[in-house]
Order: structure tokens, then sequence, then C-alpha cells
């Protein structure tokens, strides 16, 4: 692979509306402990989300890597990981909001993705003491009213990535993730124990369908990321996705 570009890889798909009270034809992928997981939600959409999430995971696996039948594991902390042995060093990560669900894999860096609708942070002002610190807030006052919620989902999406990425949730204050949105997305300053350096992150904010925004966070990468063609994404029916499809 050409040390220049770290190929990173997404892959969305869209839960079925309304969807069904099971995720048939994704459930024979499913590991007995995926399956627990699954059994436990009353609402069928979660359902959906999760074995959405393992679906999409599976096809980005075999179609780029050439893993067939890949073992996933869950740490602790609710991040998902190839289990057994990895000797290209992959690290993947998933994410759903609304009607969407994501994931991520990156060969010998830790990514984080996170999706969300722009619209949930048309309301900014009232989480902006949350998870914005003053100078991002006043970015975003200084935007027309039209492009607002987008900034600020932006900010919040990016900034979810970063900690997913170094494998924290909102454990670690997101106000404390300081970071800008121009002239492209860059992290400027964080706790150390997300990273000591801020200027080895790579990072990219992508609205992958109208309304919906998704953020990537690579740990570790940024020079080898650097390469625009690095970000490969599609949007995967549903279909395609179940076992034994074509």
């Amino acid at each position: 692979m050409n040390e220049a570009v770290a190929p990173i890889h997404l892959a969305f798909a869209r839960l079925p509306e309304p969807p069904p009270a099971e995720p048939q034809g994704l459930l024979p992928a499913l590991s007995a402990d995926d399956l627990g997981r699954l059994a436990a939600f009353r609402m069928p959409a979660d359902r959906w989300r999760l074995a959405l999430g393992r679906a999409l995971l599976r096809h980005l696996l075999g179609c780029n890597y050439g893993i067939k039948g890949p073992a996933i594991a869950v740490s602790e902390r609710g991040r998902p990981y190839l289990a057994g042995a990895n000797p290209l060093g992959l690290d993947v990560n998933i994410s759903h909001a609304g009607s969407w669900v994501a994931c991520g894999v990156v060969a010998r860096a830790r990514i984080g993705v996170d999706v969300s609708d722009i619209d949930d942070l048309s309301d900014w002002r009232e989480l902006a003491g949350h998870f914005l610190d003053a100078s991002e807030t006043a970015f975003i006052t200084g935007l027309p009213a039209e492009r607002r919620a987008r900034a600020a989902s932006g900010f919040w999406t990016l900034k979810e990535a970063v900690l997913k990425a170094a494998g924290y949730g909102l454990e670690i204050d997101p106000r404390l993730i300081r970071m800008a949105l121009q002239p492209h997305p860059r992290l400027l300053a964080c706790p150390p124990e997300v990273t000591s350096h801020p200027g080895s992150v790579w990072m990219a904010s992508l609205e992958f369908a109208p309304g919906s925004l998704l953020a990537v966070a690579i740990l570790g990468a940024a020079r080898r990321c650097a390469d625009p063609l690095a970000l490969k994404w599609e949007i995967v029916p549903i279909e395609k996705l179940f076992v034994g499809h074509g």
C-alpha cells in the first residue's frame, strides 16, 4: 500500500421505513453475543441499527480487505473491534442517528465516526454551553443564520468522532476538544489522554445525504490521510447486505 495514502473506507445504510420487527436477512451473520444484544432491544429500529452496523462492517471488510466472516467483539466501552488475528492493524467504528447507520474502517490508525441529522442542531444555542467553547460559539454566531445549524452539527460530530477514535465517549468534556472548521476541519487542542499530538489527527466532514452529516477522525495518520483520494464512501442498499446476496 502506498504510505502516502491510507484509505479510509466508509459505508452507509438506511433503515427501512417503517422497520419490520426483525432484521431478517441480516440475522444469520450475527454472533451469539450480538443476537443477545439484539434480543434486549424493545424497539425494531434499535434492532435494525445493530444488525445494519454489523452488516456494513462485514461488507467493508469483505470488499476492501478480503476478510470473510470476521469475528467482531465489543470492548467494555462498547467499541467494536476485530477479535483474533489482525495482521493489517484494522480499526473500525460504527455510528447511527435517525434512519442512518454508518461504519468506517482504516488500517494502522484509530478511527472514529459520528453521524447526525443537521436539523437536530437547529436549536444549537440551547446546547452550546455543553459542547462548544467561546471561540467556536463566536464562529457559529458570525455565520449567516441558514448556515449555523450545519456548523454546529459539524462541531458536534467532529468532537464525537475524535473522542470515539481515542476510545472515549462523553466522559471527557467535549468543550475541551477545541477545533476549527475553516479552511478545513482541524484539531487545535485536547486533553492528553485523547492525544498529545493534536496536529497528527486527520478529520473530515461529509454531508453524505441531504440533511445528514458524518464526521470521521483518524488518530495518528494526518500525513498519510492528507490525499483527498484517501476517503472512499458508499451508500449500500439494504438488500446488498443480506446474507447470501449475490
